[in-house]
């Protein structure tokens, strides 16, 4: 059985984290001495408290995503009975995409792999990059999937890939 495994680094996890373990704590602090602080004072004067739970939370950002003949799944690395996984049923494309942004007059353009859920929803976004051939991953989720993919180009993909809207397709 043929399966490809590669490393992937959520980073979604890593500002809610941090800011909830800064407001815990703060409200610790206040809750136990009473006195009244500065915040900025008491974050540098106690880093200790912040390094144990970011190394935590970098840690859990860490995923193990697997690509076999049942679908994809993501695991923790650190975790491993947190999981999520999509069978090829559930999976209505996987497409080679061009991601362009316009910033403030400056173009720029990313190659990504996108899996595209039934309900036309961003399940799964690569970036092409030194670690990840994008076009390997392409070849083999075609033999697994047994559909066809696509090629997108796509503007300003930024809600797209936060979940806010649907994928647009181009017209044919």
């Amino acid at each position: 059985m043929l399966e490809l495994r590669f490393f992937e680094f959520s980073s979604k996890l890593v500002p809610s984290f941090t800011i909830l373990n800064a407001i815990f704590i703060i409200y610790t602090y206040l809750f136990l001495d009473g006195e009244e602080i500065n915040i900025l004072e008491f974050l540098k004067n106690n880093l200790f408290y912040l390094a144990p739970v970011l190394i935590l939370v970098f840690a859990i950002s860490y995923n193990i995503v697997v690509i076999n003949e049942k679908g994809i799944t993501w695991r923790s690395y650190i975790f491993p009975f947190l999981k999520k996984s999509f069978k090829w049923e559930k999976i209505k494309f996987h497409a080679k995409v061009l991601e362009v942004y316009n910033l403030k007059g400056f173009k720029k353009t990313k190659k990504v792999f996108w899996i595209i859920d039934v309900k036309d929803r961003l399940l799964f976004r690569l970036i092409d990059n030194y670690e990840h051939n994008t076009n390997k991953i392409f070849d083999i989720t075609t033999n697994f999937s047994k559909k066809q993919g696509i090629t997108l180009t796509v503007k300003n993909p930024i809600e797209v890939r936060n979940g806010f809207s649907k994928v647009k397709y181009p017209d044919k």
